[in-house]
């Protein structure tokens, strides 16, 4: 559902998805106690994929345009089968990331790279099969600067991760 200024409201439910990518300027807000669930669909491959992408650029390549105002709130992200729960890359100029919880990914249920004047508040990662967060890390073949500069972070939980018990810190 759309509101009258483009903003995209998702209610209480879980919805199969293949990769919602976040553009720049755009608002994505869901029920605010944790009753919007975006859950991958398992008949794709999940490989270099993220169930929700803030990046122009697809997961495993350089990021070299940004995502400017987005504002992502009050979503849970199950990445069962995905390698990556929300994965921002090269995210700038205020975007918001609220309330934002990912679970079950295969590689990494949080991944934030390249990010700059961005703020992460309320962000939680539980039960991912390697690791919870990972910040400032190229993880899947992307190259040059993964820097996380003067941004906002309160609130950034990660609970029972590396379920796989594969996790090496190198």
């Amino acid at each position: 559902v759309y509101d009258s200024f483009n903003n995209i409201i998702i209610g209480e439910g879980t919805y199969i998805i293949s990769e919602l990518v976040v553009n720049s300027y755009s608002s994505i807000t869901g029920n605010s106690d944790g009753k919007t669930i975006l859950k991958w669909d398992t008949n794709i491959d999940g490989i270099n994929k993220a169930v929700l992408r803030a990046s122009k650029s697809p997961v495993g390549t350089t990021a070299s345009e940004a995502i400017s105002r987005a504002n992502i709130k009050n979503i849970v992200l199950d990445a069962t089968g995905c390698d990556y729960g929300l994965y921002a890359n090269y995210c700038t100029n205020e975007t918001k990331f609220d309330n934002i919880t990912a679970l079950y990914a295969t590689k990494a249920n949080i991944v934030i790279n390249k990010s700059l004047f961005a703020s992460y508040t309320n962000i939680t990662a539980e039960q991912g099969k390697d690791k919870g967060i990972v910040i400032a890390k190229n993880l899947s073949g992307e190259t040059g600067d993964s820097a996380v500069n003067t941004c906002y972070f309160e609130n950034i939980r990660a609970h029972h991760n590396g379920t796989d018990n594969t996790y090496d810190a190198s």
